[in-house]
């Protein structure tokens, strides 16, 4: 067989802090010159646009936070770019040049949603699946953030109903680890119904998409935990969607490669990770885990509570926001 080369791109660079059109331009840039130098692949990191802010600590410490901290934080919420808007325009623009595009399906993006980029495109355009597994963690509430009066972040991103109802209810926090293993919502009855809704969805959010991952999860998601939160594939789903886009660039490369190439790269600490309960039902197969992960650390339910607790005590507004979605979520 003949050997395919393909050049690929892993950009090193750092956005313009605190200046998004900057940023904006910088990303083009990089794009032109990487395609001059012949790079059919590029990737580059996690929210360049805006800017990770790995590192700042915004002036937060436990039970301080600072004016200079302050500060930063606003001008990092005010460089944040509205969707749709100029800056995605912008981008959907330098898009259209590219010789092939890898995308989520998008909806809410403006001139990037997938609707207006496939015109443009044709078959240049390559949507790949975007996974959500209810199933798995029963008690997740998307609830809105902080904002710009957010003190300090919650534990990880998503709430817990059950943690919700124990602080509701007055719980003491040494309690709260059996109310949470022993919740109806993990009970078969409620872990079936999961499961209809997140077929459903994820049939949905799989209409039209070149890499899909649905098949993959109808026949494995009993043997083996597919995700760390809802929203975060693991490995074995990410080795899955790599080994796609590369045959698509006209490269093979086994399952099993692909996962080597995950486990001993950025992802080797290990995601954040939500609890899976197992204990009265026999739809999954695999071990359950009792914990969550934050920050690469294994962290109990009673430890994870007590840093939900002491965020409610200091957003109470989230706290309304999270009982109002239960209640929604129960009509």
């Amino acid at each position: 067989m003949k050997e395919k080369t393909v050049k690929v791109a892993v950009i090193q660079a750092t956005p313009r802090m605190f200046d998004t059109p900057g940023t904006i331009k910088k990303a083009c840039e990089l794009i032109e010159k990487a395609a001059g130098n012949g790079v059919k692949l590029m990737l580059f990191p996690e929210a360049f646009i805006g800017g990770y802010p790995k590192g700042m600590h915004l002036g937060v410490r436990v039970g301080i936070r600072t004016p200079e901290g302050r500060k930063d934080f606003r001008r990092y919420y005010e460089n944040a770019i509205c969707i749709p808007g100029p800056e995605t325009d912008a981008l959907a623009a330098r898009a259209a040049r590219c010789d092939l595009v890898f995308s989520q399906p998008l909806f809410s993006y403006g001139a990037c949603n997938t609707a207006s980029l496939r015109p443009l495109l044709g078959g240049r355009l390559v949507t790949f699946s975007a996974p959500n597994f209810e199933a798995y963690f029963p008690d997740v509430l998307n609830v809105p953030g902080g904002g710009a009066e957010e003190r300090f972040p919650p534990p990880l991103e998503w709430h817990s109903r059950v943690i919700v109802q124990c602080r509701a209810a007055g719980l003491p926090l040494e309690e709260v680890t059996e109310v949470y293993v022993n919740h109806v919502l993990f009970r078969a009855p409620a872990v079936r119904r999961a499961l209809e809704r997140t077929w459903e969805k994820y049939a949905r959010r799989e209409q039209d998409v070149a890499l899909g991952t649905l098949d993959m999860a109808r026949r494995e998601y009993a043997r083996e935990a597919l995700f760390y939160t809802w929203n975060h594939p693991g490995e074995r789903m990410l080795a899955s969607l790599f080994a796609g886009m590369l045959r698509v660039l006209g490269l093979t490369i086994t399952r099993e490669a692909a996962m080597r190439e995950i486990r001993n790269g950025p992802w080797s600490f290990g995601f954040n990770s939500w609890p899976i309960i197992t204990r009265y039902h026999d739809l999954f197969v695999f071990p359950g885990r009792e914990w969550f992960r934050v920050g690469g650390k294994r962290v109990s339910i009673e430890d994870a509570a007590a840093g939900y607790y002491t965020y409610y005590d200091f957003h109470p507004h989230v706290f309304a926001a999270a009982l109002k979605r239960m209640a929604e979520k129960t009509a």
